[in-house]
């Protein structure tokens, strides 16, 4: 499935964990998780993990730059796990970096290169 959006700002509360987000409107219509995604950007296209809640957020594997106002095309791939509640910030930091560990663990076996699945 491909959903388009324009980047806009919103709360930081990813960049502040270390995990930066673009957050795009329109916000996706699909069911609620945490998705391996690509997306095509202005600067290129990169690997993903698109968080489906009340908001769509993408954070852009290996990227590092200002996406602000761009619209990004982004390729919805498999889902990687369930949207969870968590109580302090650094429960939420641990729910990212897992699924970033699994979205770069199917991104590796893909590649064939392999590896332990990581630990949930």
């Amino acid at each position: 499935m491909l959903i388009t959006g324009l980047v806009v700002e919103g709360k930081g509360l990813g960049r502040r964990l270390g995990y930066p987000t673009a957050n795009l409107l329109p916000a996706a219509t699909i069911p609620s998780g945490v998705y391996l995604v690509r997306v095509a950007t202005p600067l290129g296209d990169f690997d993903g993990v698109l968080a489906q809640g009340n908001e769509t957020e993408v954070h852009l594997l290996h990227f590092s730059g200002n996406l602000y106002g761009k619209e990004l095309a982004v390729e919805v791939g498999e889902r990687l796990s369930d949207m969870i509640s968590w109580n302090t910030h650094e429960e939420l930091q641990a729910k990212i970096e897992r699924d970033i560990l699994q979205a770069n663990y199917v991104l590796r076996h893909r590649q064939g290169r392999g590896g332990d699945r990581p630990s949930t």
